[in-house]
């Protein structure tokens, strides 16, 4: 929630709202908006106070912005690709160190990304129980091929060696 300004503040109603739309809309940088001020209202602040008004008026209005785009989205965790998990994950950062962060919203965002990290470990492990399949059938064909050799009465034991040599190696 924003405070009301202090009655000294040189930031007046119309500056306020001029540097929200450029801190949040466009996004340019601190030195560019104290341009911006100096230019169009004749005030210059530090980014010290830059920083305060962003953390007090924009980021709440930009976390509002990016949450309704998330949700224009509808995608479930499973399709999140690494940028967007990267991208979550600062979200998460910049609304915790919020003045007032929304808990809800941060609660939403752990879980999106818990689910996320649930999502790559199940895809690992089934990657890796596929890859124990592949060797486990390899496995089962030496022992098929060591079984034949074994059961074929026409070798000598000097070829028997060098066939099981063959199939298990060494």
């Amino acid at each position: 929630m924003s405070r009301k300004p202090r009655s000294d503040s040189k930031l007046t109603l119309d500056a306020r709202k001029a540097l929200r739309g450029w801190l949040v809309e466009e996004n340019i940088s601190y030195k560019e908006a104290n341009e911006r001020l100096e230019e169009n209202f004749g005030i210059t602040v530090s980014d010290g106070t830059l920083s305060k008004f962003y953390s007090e008026e924009c980021f709440a209005l930009r976390f509002q912005k990016s949450t309704e785009f998330a949700d224009s989205l509808d995608l479930p965790a499973e399709q999140f690709d690494g940028k967007m998990i990267k991208a979550l994950k600062q979200l998460a950062f910049e609304l915790s160190l919020s003045k007032e962060p929304n808990l809800g919203a941060l609660k939403t965002l752990f879980k999106l990304l818990g689910d996320s990290a649930k999502l790559q470990i199940a895809k690992d492990r089934v990657s890796l129980d596929a890859r124990k399949v592949q060797l486990l059938e390899a496995k089962a064909a030496q022992a098929d091929l060591g079984k034949a050799v074994a059961d074929d009465k026409d070798l000598t034991p000097d070829e028997q060696l060098k066939r099981y040599r063959q199939i298990f190696g060494g």
